[in-house]
């Protein structure tokens, strides 16, 4: 007997009652922030339902084990890994085969689960699409990708191959219901979901975590902007670089602290300008904790993005309580109000360092403590579970 079939026997608790999980992202020993938002809306989700979480991805290398499991409250993990090939069609063979060898363990201990919930459609929307057909099981979708999103994404959707498009018809079409984090996000699922009940629910905060529990700093400290992110392209760090070096040679006395991947060409912006060197703080990644007690020692929070969903660091800023400015791209318009920060077009440079300024000038006028009140009672991990399994209850109706 296998060490997954032993595991699966010791949990007695678990029964039909439960909900299956398979999380195209999520975070793992090769990468601990991939999908970390998936996480944190299944740990939402368990205080209403019992999961079991079956996340398989591909591994470079034979020193990870080919299966672990996690047990944490009513909510059991299966991370399995299998190794990679340059050719796709062996990846996906040996992806399936891990799925059905856990499949396997898990139905005959616990029987099936009440429904399927797939969190970002490709590529564990595969296995939903075999669950779907296979055993006739409601299949629920949380979608967060930027595929989706056409404003100024030239990787969207219908930008990809025809085998490709193809490939995704057929998962998306197997969902019954889809659950996306903004109306323009929603909206543009279900151009490949036309059969799916829509819903709309927002991303997740540990508000234990995320709140206005300031860390004190200098009495004289300059105001500090804060940007995290995974520095990518379409994140446009460079032009916030360009604006606050603008606003330095202007005498604005203001910071930036810099969180996500040490990217090379971010690093050599800084280090060849002597102004950004002094007044940008570029921590590289750190933990989802550290985030918050950056933010708690910041002022405002930025953004300046071509293309967005709706990103959980804005919801987690709101949450300690900081301003936003961000580009008024994807569903930001939805949280981000004048009340609670500033929207710009995005790459307005211009714009950006007029809200730059204004918000400087202007933050006695912003209620830090009802700003965090507000994004505290929103997207806590009690509001936003208790939701999701409303929707589960609809959908199994």
């Amino acid at each position: 007997m296998s060490r997954a079939e032993n595991y699966i026997k010791k949990t007695a608790k678990i029964n039909s009652d439960y909900i299956l999980v398979l999380p195209s992202w999520y975070p793992s020993k090769l990468d601990r922030f991939n999908g970390d938002f998936n996480e944190r809306l299944v740990h939402a989700v368990g205080n209403y339902k019992t999961q079991i979480v079956i996340y398989v991805s591909t591994k470079k290398q034979n020193s990870l084990k080919d299966i672990e499991i996690f047990e944490k409250e009513n909510i059991i993990t299966y991370k399995a890994y299998f190794l990679y090939s340059k050719l796709n069609v062996i990846n996906v063979f040996r992806m399936f085969r891990l799925y059905l060898k856990i499949f396997a363990i898990v139905f005959k201990e616990c029987g099936l689960p009440l429904l399927v919930h797939n969190y970002v459609f490709f590529p564990s929307g595969l296995a939903s699409v075999y669950l779907k057909h296979r055993y006739k099981l409601k299949v629920v979708l949380t979608e967060h990708w930027s595929l989706f999103n056409y404003s100024n994404n030239a990787n969207h959707i219908y930008n990809q191959s025809l085998y490709k498009r193809i490939i995704y018809h057929r998962i998306l079409n197997c969902f019954d219901a889809t659950i996306s984090v903004s109306e323009s996000l929603s909206t543009s699922v279900s151009e490949w979901t036309k059969k799916a009940k829509r819903y709309i629910l927002p991303n997740v905060v540990d508000v234990e975590v995320f709140n206005t529990n300031k860390i004190v700093g200098s009495a004289n400290k300059t105001f500090t902007y804060i940007h995290v992110s995974n520095i990518g392209i379409h994140k446009n760090v460079e032009s916030i670089l360009e604006v606050l070096h603008i606003m330095l040679k202007k005498g604005i006395k203001v910071n930036l602290t810099l969180i996500g991947n040490r990217k090379e060409n971010i690093m050599e912006i800084i280090d060849k300008n002597a102004l950004l060197k002094q007044h940008v703080n570029f921590l590289g990644e750190v933990s989802y904790n550290e985030v918050a007690e950056w933010m708690k020692k910041s002022d405002a929070f930025i953004l300046f993005s071509k293309y967005e969903n709706m990103p959980c660091v804005i919801l987690e800023a709101l949450c300690c309580g900081l301003p936003v400015i961000s580009s008024n791209v994807g569903g930001i318009a939805n949280v981000v109000k004048a009340e609670n920060g500033i929207l710009v077009e995005s790459g307005n440079k211009k714009q950006l360092e007029e809200a730059m300024g204004y918000l400087i000038e202007n933050y006695h006028r912003y209620d830090t403590d009802q700003i965090s009140a507000e994004a505290i009672k929103t997207y806590n991990y009690k509001n936003i579970g208790k939701r999701t399994n409303e929707i589960y209850l609809e959908t199994l109706a």
